[in-house]
């Protein structure tokens, strides 16, 4: 579990418990499917898993709904379903430096296991009966073994097994065998950890499997090849354009899906005869999908049904069946919600904004009216200023442009040179300013009175800014870069940059208090005796600062955000803490289904913008939850989970 520790005027630690819910529906995942896993739950047939890019499990049962929990912010590239039916290992990664292999208890939704890697995680399987979690890596020493008792890592093999993609252990778990892109075959006794045999095979196999007794495929070049493990040699090679192997070690025969033209796909069988000879591949049925529907990217035939995942997150599950006509299937999934993509505060007590699907909607928690403001352009954040709206869309280039609410009158404010990282709305204490920060480290003012957008700053490793009380404007970065601090201060009448004493690696999320005196924000520390993340506060009169929450882990994707005397922050991903400032005083509030992204609070209520598009609602004054709301494409909102 991870631990939070939460500083006054002295250091307390505490163990941040999961208290979250799964939400059970039929919404497709948000992003590309990424894996399929057969559910290992023996009281629950025909059930399966799906990860996706989007950090969510879905676990979908027989009657067609999944049970959907966000276990991380990062993607999802492969997981792994243990025999006892409760545990799911996941890999998560960003695509580069970070790659974290967990181990989750579905039952409990906790935590039970996690572990940092320096190189990419090739492979990852359970043992037959469950003993070991076996995780392979790209480092030279290839396959880690964890006993699954206490997920202690165990020197199993008496030699290393080099970059694995591939892992199987036989029924009694007294064999294991590896393969590599490197093209070797090698298979070990588990118990004495001897190396059995080790041969060449082709190189550069993927979507590689074993099935029947003895055989092992794999793709390469538009072919698949099947090689009978047991005699060390090729069995038969089958061309096919754009193969998706289907089968799994449970089947005797190899299914496989091959692309159309106009959303059709056969479905293609392979048997082998008791001599070793290939015959034949014959056609079980043709599929044809629903018009328009996205690309499948992934498949795998489990028990007697075939499952298909789309490149937009769409699932298809379906009888297998021996059929000459072409059969037409229908999507599992649904896309049931609207993603609400930003939202704020509104004018009036307990009124919120929202941003959903090219629309702005008024709502109000305690009268669940949604009231629909003005179209807009695509965008997918806003802000309120005056009586204007302001959008943009983060990571694009697009206009920066503002409506008023009244005329419906559109201007636009400025044109990005570079990607926006971020648009703030800050004041020096007499004029208001749009503080704009662009990837290449630049930083923009644009101002309201003077209509004048002109660039401030620009350096390296920039990660936030805002404007103070005192006419400086203060930019988070790295340490890394001159000036050598992670938080420095523009001069708004002169230009000049000065550093400030505020030690750290790294500054990001910075947010202004409500009189414009006090600056909150993140900073990770990662020097050789601390490496914690920080929830801060910066006095900019006198420079000095302190912080107040601590995370044991680096969580790069906090946010702050400050209303009347409350700091809110989700440090740490598993929950929403609110810090009474005046008091030193904090209240947790748990998370939903999906990771809390954003908060706003108006009145008696909290709002919560998750990752997943939904809401969360929050009493403020009872400090409790209320629900999880979706919008529906009818512009409705669904409570589920109600507290």
């Amino acid at each position: 579990m991870k631990k939070l520790v939460l500083s006054f005027l002295s250091v307390v630690v505490f163990t941040s418990v999961c208290f979250s819910q799964i939400h059970t529906t039929k919404q497709s995942h948000q992003s590309l499917i990424t894996a399929i896993e057969k559910s290992t739950n023996k009281s629950a047939d025909n059930t399966f898993f799906t990860a996706s890019e989007d950090g969510f499990l879905i676990n979908w049962k027989a009657d067609g709904y999944g049970e959907h929990y966000q276990v991380s912010n990062l993607w999802i590239k492969n997981i792994a379903c243990s025999p006892n039916g409760t545990d799911v290992a996941v890999y998560e990664t960003d695509g580069a430096s970070i790659n974290i292999v967990t181990v989750w208890n579905w039952k409990k939704l906790t935590k039970k296991f996690q572990k940092k890697y320096n190189d990419t995680i090739t492979s990852l399987a359970y043992s037959a009966k469950g003993t070991y979690l076996i995780v392979g890596t790209s480092s030279i020493e290839g396959a880690e073994f964890f006993k699954t008792t206490n997920y202690s890592v165990e020197a199993k093999l008496k030699e290393p097994t080099n970059i694995v993609n591939y892992i199987w252990t036989s029924d009694t778990e007294k064999t294991v065998a590896f393969y590599s892109t490197s093209g070797n075959f090698s298979i070990f006794n588990l118990q004495t950890g001897e190396l059995k045999t080790k041969y060449s095979i082709y190189q550069g196999l993927s979507q590689t499997t074993m099935y029947g007794s003895n055989l092992f495929t794999g793709v390469r070049d538009n072919n698949i090849y099947i090689f009978n493990v047991n005699k060390k040699k090729l069995i038969s090679s089958l061309s096919s354009k754009s193969p998706l192997i289907l089968s799994t070690n449970e089947d005797d025969a190899l299914y496989y899906l091959e692309k159309e033209s106009n959303g059709k796909y056969i479905l293609y069988k392979n048997e082998i005869s008791d001599t070793n000879v290939m015959a034949a591949s014959f056609i079980v049925e043709t599929i044809q999908l629903p018009k328009n529907a996205s690309q499948i990217t992934s498949a795998k035939k489990l028990n007697n049904n075939i499952i298909l995942a789309a490149q937009d997150g769409t699932v298809y599950n379906f009888p297998l069946e021996y059929l000459q006509d072409t059969k037409e299937i229908l999507p599992l999934s649904e896309n049931t919600y609207k993603q609400v993509s930003d939202i704020k505060a509104g004018i009036n007590e307990n009124e919120f904004l929202f941003l959903a699907e090219n629309e702005i909607f008024k709502t109000n928690y305690k009268t669940g009216t949604i009231e629909k403001v003005i179209d807009t352009q695509k965008q997918k954040n806003f802000l309120l200023y005056k009586n204007n709206v302001i959008l943009w869309t983060n990571d694009t280039m697009n206009n920066v442009i503002m409506i008023d609410l009244e005329t419906k009158k559109k201007s636009t404010l400025f044109t990005p040179g570079y990607h926006v990282q971020n648009i703030k709305l800050c004041s020096d204490g007499t004029k208001d300013y749009l503080v704009e920060i662009e990837t290449k480290g630049i930083v923009n003012l644009y101002d309201f009175e003077t209509k004048k957008y002109r660039e401030i700053y620009t350096g390296t490793g920039i990660q936030d800014a805002v404007i103070a009380g005192n006419g400086y404007l203060y930019i988070a970065k790295t340490s890394s870069t001159y000036p050598y601090t992670p938080l420095l201060k523009v001069n708004l009448n002169t230009f000049e940059t000065a550093p400030t004493k505020f030690d750290g690696s790294i500054a990001y999320a910075l947010t202004m208090s409500g009189d414009n005196a006090s600056i909150y924000g993140i900073m990770f520390n990662s020097d050789e005796n601390d490496k914690h993340t920080y929830v801060f506060n910066y006095n900019p009169v006198t420079d000095t600062s302190k912080n107040i929450l601590m995370f044991d882990e680096e969580d790069g994707e906090a946010f702050t955000y400050v209303k009347d005397s409350f700091l809110f922050t989700n440090i740490g991903q598993s929950t929403i803490f609110r810090y009474d400032v005046k008091k030193n005083k904090k209240t947790l509030f748990k998370r939903s289904a999906s990771i809390p992204t954003n908060v706003v609070q108006n009145g008696n209520y909290i709002l919560i913008l998750n990752s997943n598009g939904s809401v969360t609602w929050a009493d403020n004054k009872k400090k409790k939850l209320i629900s999880d709301s979706y919008l529906t494409q009818e512009n409705n909102w669904v409570n589920i989970g109600s507290k």
